[in-house]
């Protein structure tokens, strides 16, 4: 019986994380999604958020940032492309809730519809994903 799958996380910059993990939970674009060893062949768009890995054996959990992206499932391989993926520990807390208060003033000075308001807008729920890895981290330590 299989009982674990590789993961290949790659940014822009190149490999993030892989190895062997015992499943995933990523938001799809239908929602959120488990991946379990042996799951059938598959491909969505992920929306910007986090990806919760449970390692094999007992490591623990890993988290990551992502920016969205794609996921394939193919042959207990499964791949995850983001322009933009951050391991949780590498997010700079400080820097992401200042990101987020600019986004939020910056919302506030534009037409709701517009352009920049929307991309004001993904820009705080972007910070708001990054705040959301930052919270797993901590409480994984505690």
């Amino acid at each position: 019986m299989i009982s674990c799958f590789y993961l290949d996380i790659v940014n822009i910059n190149g490999n993030i994380f892989s190895d062997f993990v015992k499943k995933i939970h990523v938001t799809g674009s239908e929602g959120g999604l488990e991946i379990l060893p042996k799951h059938i062949s598959f491909l969505t768009s992920i929306k910007p958020g986090m990806v919760s890995i449970m390692k094999k054996g007992n490591s623990g959990n890993e988290y990551i940032y992502l920016s969205g992206g794609i996921l394939e499932i193919y042959c207990n391989v499964v791949t995850i492309l983001a322009d933009v993926a951050i391991r949780g520990e590498d997010i700079d807390e400080n820097r992401a809730i200042k990101s987020k208060i600019l986004a939020k003033e910056n919302m506030k000075k534009f037409v709701m519809g517009s352009k920049y308001y929307m991309n004001a807008s993904v820009k705080f729920y972007e910070e708001i994903a990054k705040l959301r890895v930052v919270k797993m981290i901590k409480n994984r330590y505690k």
